[in-house]
């Protein structure tokens, strides 16, 4: 695609028809020039000057290589640059392709810049282990191009988040508060961090870090801290506590999205201690409001419904419920929601004894898996589901 200096003389010498040792006259031996134009030496910008002289005197009487000779003065590294430029204006993109060539050049900023696009493409298809080897590429280079790192470790940890590594995560968030840029929201980033920590059933380094979040002026900051502070106190078997927590929040003026958020949440505390009947009332408000709730608190909602009518034997009504459920909608939810969702399929299916639709199911999930929709520690998980219930059915 683009030839070294080397390569460029020789191409014009041979159709000069021009021989190594008519440059030494010029002061240019023979054993130099060949070794130019094996890329054994690269010559120097003065070098660069007298080999162009040369060519121009020797190639007088050809006009047709004019274009050549002027060819032989540019940059190797600004032809490449100003290739990616223009491939850049046409896509608006980068690929492998770009990424090769930028390589091949040594061009920092556009290894730098690729890399970060195509590891965030990556998230957006759900490839995280893709995300994360490009997003660790550009690591490589931020220090030269002056760019921060904590965005780029901040970006890893929600990567290894999804892919269920939380231990992972949790090291990238901390280099990522190490290298804190001025431009980044501290406490947003100690919220992610208490998030893993809690993952991890670390409850008390999660309040922690939960607590510190508390100082933040953003009121969705201190809205998800409270949240995040209630489900550690449920996990922890104080659920009541959690729940008088939100309960007070409601008399705050919130706007509609955080006020679902509170609803939702509220709705999970009262389901965890089996009062059913409040945990419904408080989804069929979200539900049937006067103002529509996100898709996410919706499908969220509704997946809750499902789990609740499992536990307490109404399996068709939560098998109906979860069917209508749109796979898309928890596909934005990420991994979490997405095994829950198959989990609690499973489980009612199970119960109904359908064993034909848990089997269509499990093919359906390991579809997902192959097309890398979904992490195969979904597959493995129902999988194991699976088999210890029909086993236990046949001892019975």
């Amino acid at each position: 695609m683009f030839l070294t200096i080397g390569e460029k003389m020789k191409r014009v010498r041979l159709r000069s028809g021009l021989k190594q040792s008519a440059f030494e006259r010029y002061g240019i031996s023979q054993h130099y020039l060949s070794l130019i134009e094996n890329n054994r030496r690269q010559p120097s910008a003065k070098m660069k000057q007298k080999l162009y002289v040369a060519f121009c005197e020797l190639t007088q009487d050809q006009p047709q290589l004019s274009e050549l000779l002027i060819d032989l003065l540019k940059d190797p590294q600004d032809e490449a640059r100003e290739w990616i430029a223009k491939r850049l204006a046409l896509t608006g993109q980068y690929d492998e392709t770009l990424l090769q060539v930028a390589k091949t050049f040594d061009l920092t900023e556009v290894l730098f810049r690729g890399n970060w696009q195509l590891g965030e493409a990556a998230v957006s298809h759900r490839k995280y282990s893709c995300a994360i080897a490009h997003f660790e590429e550009a690591l490589v280079y931020a220090d030269e191009v002056g760019e921060p790192k904590s965005h780029l470790y901040r970006a890893i940890a929600r990567c290894l988040k999804h892919d269920f590594n939380e231990a992972g995560a949790k090291v990238y968030y901390q280099l990522a508060l190490t290298h804190l840029h001025l431009s980044e929201d501290k406490y947003a980033l100690l919220l992610e961090l208490a998030e893993v920590e809690a993952s991890l059933q670390h409850w008390k380094k999660a309040l922690s870090y939960v607590k510190e979040s508390e100082k933040s002026s953003q009121l969705y900051i201190q809205v998800q801290g409270l949240l995040l502070k209630e489900q550690i106190w449920r996990h922890q078997g104080q659920a009541s506590k959690g729940r008088k927590l939100l309960e007070a929040y409601l008399s705050e003026p919130l706007d509609e999205a955080l006020l679902d958020h509170v609803f939702y949440q509220l709705a999970l505390n009262e389901a965890s201690e089996q009062r059913h009947s409040n945990a419904l009332k408080r989804c069929l408000y979200l539900l049937n409001g006067e103002t529509p709730v996100t898709d996410e608190i919706r499908t969220k909602t509704l997946l809750l419904m499902a789990n609740m009518n499992e536990k307490m034997g109404e399996y068709r009504t939560g098998l109906n419920i979860i069917k209508g459920i749109s796979y898309e909608d928890l596909k934005e939810l990420g991994p979490r929601v997405l095994k829950d969702y198959y989990e609690s399929y499973l489980q009612l299916l199970t119960q109904l004894h359908e064993r034909k639709e848990s089997d269509r199911l499990l093919l359906e999930v390991n579809r997902l898996v192959e097309k890398g929709e979904l992490h195969e520690g979904i597959l493995h998980h129902l999988l194991t589901y699976t088999m210890k219930t029909r086993l236990k059915s046949k001892k019975v």
